[in-house]
């Protein structure tokens, strides 16, 4: 599917191609993960969840992503007493019983959340944009990742966009996150914020 809008004074913007995969479910509730998200962003879910701190922010999009209607796959029957983070290319999920978890990294770490969703059905994701083709084609619910430079190291998830057709106001589009437990900051404010040295890259899974 491509998106191709034009901008003001008539300048064409780039096309981003979001890839598709099959369905692994039915269908995506983008407001259950954005009530998920503004629920839990300043005061993390510790009854269901692990808390990772200083370095949450791929585990909390994942429970996000589980609020809307994604499902684990190939995960564990327990914790097996285990405080663990392992690595399993075909597997996303996360366990916990208070006290053991044992998670993914493609539940908990960033690239490698995107490289699972980009290899498994269930999500579409875009290449890798500017700010100003970001703002052209986010819709709320997607989850978001963003570079300094040429290393994505950072999750979000776009919990608004009230702009009307054809409108791109950063200040409209709205992104909740974990490490620092943040709820309805601007997409201007996050860029401007996130690198103050480098222009910042992003790019979008979107959950279908």
């Amino acid at each position: 599917m491509n998106y191709k809008k034009i901008m003001a004074m008539g300048l064409i913007v780039s096309t981003i191609t979001m890839t598709s995969h099959m369905k692994l479910y039915a269908s995506y509730d983008a407001n259950a993960a954005v009530d998920y998200a503004n629920r839990y962003a300043e005061t993390p879910n510790n009854w269901d969840y692990h808390y990772f701190s200083g370095v949450d922010c791929t585990n909390f999009v994942s429970q996000c992503a589980i609020a809307g209607g994604a499902t684990m796959r190939n995960k564990a029957p327990n914790c097996y007493l285990k405080r663990i983070v392992i690595k399993d290319d075909e597997a996303w999920y996360h366990l916990y019983d208070g006290y053991h978890y044992l998670a993914t990294q493609s539940w908990t770490v960033v690239d490698e959340f995107y490289q699972y969703w980009k290899k498994h059905s269930g999500a579409t994701y875009s290449a890798n944009c500017t700010i100003e083709q970001l703002k052209l084609i986010v819709k709320k619910g997607d989850i978001i990742q963003c570079a300094r430079g040429s290393k994505f190291s950072h999750s979000v998830i776009c919990t608004g966009n009230s702009n009307s057709k054809n409108s791109y106001d950063l200040s409209k589009i709205t992104l909740a996150y974990h490490s620092n437990n943040k709820k309805n900051i601007t997409l201007s404010e996050f860029n401007n914020n996130f690198d103050k040295t480098n222009a910042v890259t992003y790019r979008i899974i979107r959950f279908k």
